[in-house]
């Protein structure tokens, strides 16, 4: 409500003098220069358009100041904010016009453009404005029917007025402005959806790691304890290989939203390829084996050296097996091979399948996409393994073609690498070296291991495990439980869960440091996977951070 004093609305507005007042003459060409200079901008939708379009308006009219106004409707009344402001007034970008009672909320109502001169006289809030207003001229803009904007250019010169070219062009740039902050919404709400996505993705991954951290030591602990016939031990394999693919789909789906946003980091070094193609090659061991598939292996015997991750080199490997395996005849075979030439190492895949069902051999075809006819299930796995094996490719500077080698054995995958030159025979003695090293050198064993986790199923189960290696175990369901315990145990290890109610695995990592000796091994086993998720773990001063369901052998290594 507005004070008494104020003058009426109507004693503002002054929309009637547009047509009575001379208008110059249009200068269509600059216009129109300035319009497709915006147009070409629309590629890239993003707040900064609305900023050129205010700036395009300052310089078309001559005005003072400019600005686009967006309307609100989050808060209990809509109100006008400044989205974009340049000139005399570009200090008040954001400036936030009451509800109900702005120039904009009046072209807005009224749908047209509105002529208002010395505003502040009746609406307040402009009063504070430096330099004041002499006029504003404001056109509103819909998008799908509804107001959703104004745009508006303001003179601060008494001798400026504005007239009805002044009101054609911010009418021509309106629409610019609409279909420019469409657009922005629109890419705003994608990337929202991505982000909502990621977070189930990132909580979905977290919650399936404990039920199949349980099961997958329960079956360790099985394989090394209980002896089974045949078909026992068929059934056994069988819950194995599903753990392994599910986890690693798992794995898959993070991999892939992390390279969508950039947050997946590549930990490059020199590397050999030859060696990260036989680690793949023994990962995807299992799925080859359960769809019942021959390999066969061509690779050369001396190093091929290039720039990369050992551990993402390999799972381009265990990708493009997995997928080979599962689209392979049956009676089929697989093929697996590294050659060089020149500067580029390739690695090939390929298989006997019908071309016409599954859809690989196109060279102008999706890496990604699904083959034609495959069941659902397949047809998503197929997507999430070769779209990883792609872009992981690309992050190491290769490139993936699809291939076709004849009917026999056709389709398949080429991932291709730039090749590093050899290392001297220095560096290759000092890298064996090193390698021997590590190999020779075991830490002192440690016998006594406390389990703080409060999933049941998981501590107990890994506790079977540890015990079935000979260590003595104890376990404790929660932070509180678990502090308690160590002080009366006195273990020589600690395996930690992160997530747990009351303190987390960080703060009890952290006092255990504190009030311990420090040659306690830490060991975080969490279901959070991504790098700053180690490296928060390292931080807090654990010694190693593994992910749910554990690598029994890399546990092993530390609990020697």
């Amino acid at each position: 409500m507005m004070p008494a004093d104020n003058p009426p609305l109507e004693s503002v507005i002054v929309t009637n003098e547009l047509a009575a007042r001379p208008a110059r003459a249009p200068e269509f060409e600059r216009e129109q220069q300035a319009l497709l200079r915006l147009v070409e901008e629309m590629g890239d939708p993003s707040r900064h358009l609305l900023q050129r379009v205010v700036e395009v308006a300052l310089d078309l009219c001559g005005a003072g100041s400019a600005g686009v106004s967006i309307l609100e409707r989050r808060h209990e009344k809509p109100r006008f904010r400044w989205h974009a402001v340049t000139g005399a007034l570009r200090d008040n970008l954001w400036n936030l016009a009451p509800p109900d009672a702005s120039p904009e909320a009046v072209a807005a109502d009224r749908n047209s453009v509105q002529l208002f001169a010395r505003p502040q006289r009746h609406f307040r809030y402009l009063a504070e404005l430096k330099p004041p207003i002499v006029e504003m001229l404001v056109t509103p803009f819909s998008i799908d029917g509804q107001v959703a904007g104004t745009l508006w250019i303001t003179s601060h010169d008494r001798e400026h007025q504005f007239d009805a070219e002044d009101a054609r062009l911010t009418t021509n740039l309106s629409k610019v402005a609409a279909a420019g902050y469409q657009a922005f919404c629109i890419v705003e709400e994608l990337r929202e959806s991505s982000r909502r996505k990621d977070e189930f993705l990132a909580v979905l991954s977290h919650e399936m790691r404990n039920p199949l951290a349980a099961m997958s030591n329960a079956v360790e602990y099985l394989t090394l304890t209980v002896p089974l016939d045949r078909d026992h031990e068929r059934a056994r394999g069988v819950v194995q290989r599903q753990l392994a693919q599910v986890t690693r789909l798992a794995e898959d789906l993070l991999d892939v939203s992390r390279i969508g946003h950039g947050t997946l980091e590549l930990r490059t070094e020199r590397t050999d390829l030859v060696s990260a193609v036989r680690m793949g090659r023994e990962a995807a061991a299992p799925a080859i084996a359960e769809y019942g598939r021959e390999i066969s292996v061509t690779l050369p015997d001396a190093p091929i050296w290039v720039q990369g991750d050992a551990t993402r080199l390999s799972q381009i490997v265990t990708n493009l097996l997995t997928n080979a395996a599962r689209r392979t005849l049956a009676g089929g075979q697989v093929w697996l091979g590294v050659t060089r030439d020149g500067g580029e190492a390739t690695i090939t895949v390929s298989s006997d399948t019908d071309g016409v069902a599954s859809g690989w051999a196109s060279q102008d075809s999706d890496v990604g996409a699904a083959p034609t006819g495959a069941p659902r299930n397949q047809a998503e796995a197929h997507g999430i393994g070769l779209t990883l094996a792609r872009n992981l490719t690309e992050m190491h500077g290769g490139r993936v073609a699809t291939m076709s080698v004849g009917a026999a054995h056709d389709n398949g995958f080429e991932a291709r690498f730039p090749v590093l030159d050899a290392p001297d025979a220095a560096v290759g003695e000092r890298t064996a070296r090193r390698a021997d090293g590590q190999r020779v050198r075991e830490p002192r064993r440690r016998e006594r291991v406390l389990i703080v986790d409060d999933s049941v199923d998981s501590s107990d189960s890994l506790a079977m495990l540890l015990r079935s290696w000979g260590h003595d175990v104890r376990t404790a369901q929660g932070a509180a439980a678990g502090l308690r315990l160590e002080w009366e145990f006195e273990p020589h290890a600690v395996i930690l869960d992160i997530e747990m109610p009351g303190k987390n695995g960080y703060e009890v990592a952290a006092e255990l440091r504190v009030r311990r000796r420090r040659d306690l091994l830490l060991v975080a086993l969490s279901g959070h996977a991504r790098e700053e998720d180690r490296a928060r773990s390292l931080e807090a001063g654990f010694d190693h951070h593994l992910t749910k369901p554990v690598n029994v052998d890399m546990l092993r290594r530390l609990l020697s």
